[in-house]
């Protein structure tokens, strides 16, 4: 690659391109077999790369719904297995990738692909490989103890993945950095705020709650909650977005006894356009994990005009400012009395959503953590 560069002081390994610079040939490595926010953050930040002249290549699961998502735009993709005698024919298989393609740099977005990402590039002439920590957890293993020795940086998308990565591996330390993640924000088209009467029939039953997220997120727990927020809101409907998994059972039997299943409803899958309609006509946006890296839902709620309320936990209190755009809280009993204040009072909802795209729109864009994405690949280049 052709292309000149220039250190610049706001991180340490910031540079601008001039517009000479040619493109760049990255790899992104995946071996999820499922459709969440890592992948989408990955389709979004390759979307805008081509977009600046890199040519991407994927390395994907075989028969994983990345892999149709990714043909679909367009990408060269590539696929492999990920478990038995199949792991061992994919290691050689992008290793004969990495190779024949010349890429400049592999991008990793699991960290149960280093080991295998590894060894084919061990193999290939051992170019640059980047890691970025979308998880809160990640495997201990000793082999992957060392392996993350090979990677030139790891990425944490926020200052709360980036201390348990440096605490719990601090050989890494000057390695790791941070990129916020971005969104598409579409700030200045309104919310429908009849989404959830068109597109599910849901009348009669306000306020609207909100929670995303697989099912491992503690949605429980706001379940339990729901007795004490129907004695002021008796018509108050708890939606959970996200895919149903077997978990579904358990949330309705925990509700049956607590006497509110009538109060949820399972909107499933939402497609990512249509985000911004669903999370923009609810009232709030709950989340009761404390364990999130990030939270995409929370940023494009906040894009949406919707505030989070939310345990001061995880990557949310680098999103949020408590009780401007949000509330983080300390105690369960702290975040109750939080939901039912702001469902009291809808002025103080309206300032906090126009307060939220605000802060989105200057943190958390696509052209920023693109820029920021394509200055730290440069300077590894460099």
């Amino acid at each position: 690659m052709d292309c000149d560069v220039m250190i610049v002081s706001r991180v340490p390994w910031s540079i601008t391109m001039n517009n000479t610079c040619s493109g760049m040939k990255i790899l992104m490595v995946n071996s999820s077999r499922n459709w969440g926010g890592t992948e989408e953050l990955m389709l979004l930040l390759s979307l805008e790369l081509r977009r600046k002249g890199h040519y991407l290549g994927f390395f994907l699961r075989e028969y994983s719904v990345t892999v149709r998502r990714f043909e679909k735009e367009g990408f060269p993709v590539w696929y492999g297995r990920r478990r038995g005698i199949g792991l061992i024919a994919s290691v050689f298989k992008l290793s004969s990738v990495i190779r024949a393609e010349r890429f400049d740099l592999i991008h990793i977005h699991r960290s149960h692909d280093i080991i295998p990402t590894a060894l084919a590039n061990f193999a290939s002439g051992l170019i640059p490989m980047v890691l970025t920590q979308h998880a809160w957890e990640f495997s201990k293993s000793c082999l992957q103890y060392l392996v993350f020795g090979t990677l030139k940086r790891i990425v944490a998308v926020s200052e709360a993945v980036a201390g348990r990565l440096r605490e719990m591996q601090p050989y890494i330390a000057d390695k790791t950095v941070v990129i916020h993640n971005g969104v598409p924000i579409k700030s200045q088209v309104k919310p429908d705020p009849d989404y959830w009467t068109r597109r599910f029939e849901l009348t009669g039953t306000e306020p609207l709650l909100g929670i995303v997220g697989f099912f491992h997120k503690n949605q429980q727990e706001l379940i339990g909650l729901l007795p004490k927020i129907r004695e002021t809101f008796p018509d108050v409907k708890l939606i959970l977005i996200g895919a149903v998994d077997d978990r579904k059972q358990m949330f309705e039997e925990h509700a049956a006894r607590l006497g509110v299943l009538d109060a949820l409803f399972f909107a499933g899958f939402i497609p990512h356009e249509e985000m911004h309609d669903a999370l923009g006509s609810l009232y709030l946006n709950i989340s009761m994990h404390r364990h999130e890296p990030f939270g995409l839902h929370v940023v494009e709620g906040m894009a949406a005009g919707t505030p989070l309320v939310a345990y001061r936990a995880g990557g949310f209190p680098e999103i949020v400012e408590h009780e401007r755009n949000g509330y983080l809280a300390e105690s369960q009993e702290e975040l109750l009395q939080a939901i039912l204040a702001l469902l009291r009072d809808r002025d103080k909802r309206t300032k906090m959503g126009q307060s939220g795209r605000e802060r989105v729109l200057k943190l958390f864009t696509p052209d920023r953590m693109v820029s920021d994405y394509e200055a730290l690949y440069l300077s590894i280049k460099k």
